[in-house]
């Protein structure tokens, strides 16, 4: 009973039509309507406490240099957040991880000027410690946590 619910809560996190806040979506490829203040979730994994994006993850910032090429005139913020456990990842890291994505991009040929990198740490997240804390089962408390932990895409511009 309990693997299947926590196989469950997997599986809807990882669906791409899961919206996980409000006004946001899993980023693909296909994405092809682009309007100022739309956000997307960016499937990237990090080395544990480093900004460096693991490899298998690779294709997620290929799928978002597709887009910046396909829309030469949109801009962007990067945003990565963390959950709010200080020993599991820190408000620094996440700068760097937001940077090390635009790096990639900024080296494969799209613009400075079309990309902003913001870490915010654990100031945004979307469940609340409190909300956490009331769930009694660890492994549902881990994937709480873990979808604190995200990098989004935010259109700031698509003139």
């Amino acid at each position: 009973m309990i693997i299947k619910r926590f196989v469950f809560l997997l599986l809807g996190l990882l669906s791409s039509d899961v919206c996980l806040s409000q006004n946001s979506r899993y980023f693909s490829f296909a994405d092809t309507s682009v309007s100022v203040g739309q956000i997307h979730r960016l499937q990237i994994l990090y080395e544990l406490n480093k900004a460096k994006i693991k490899p298998e993850t690779m294709p997620s910032v290929d799928s978002l240099y597709e887009f910046m090429v396909r829309n030469a005139k949109v801009k962007i913020e990067i945003d990565v957040h963390s959950d709010s456990r200080p020993n599991r990842s820190c408000s620094k890291p996440t700068q760097n991880r937001a940077q090390s994505i635009a790096d990639s991009l900024i080296k494969k040929g799209i613009s400075v000027d079309r990309i902003i990198a913001k870490g915010w740490g654990e100031r945004k997240l979307l469940i609340s410690d409190e909300q956490i804390k009331k769930v009694k089962n660890k492994q549902e408390q881990e994937i709480l946590h873990a979808r604190n932990r995200r990098t989004e895409i935010k259109i700031i511009a698509a003139d």
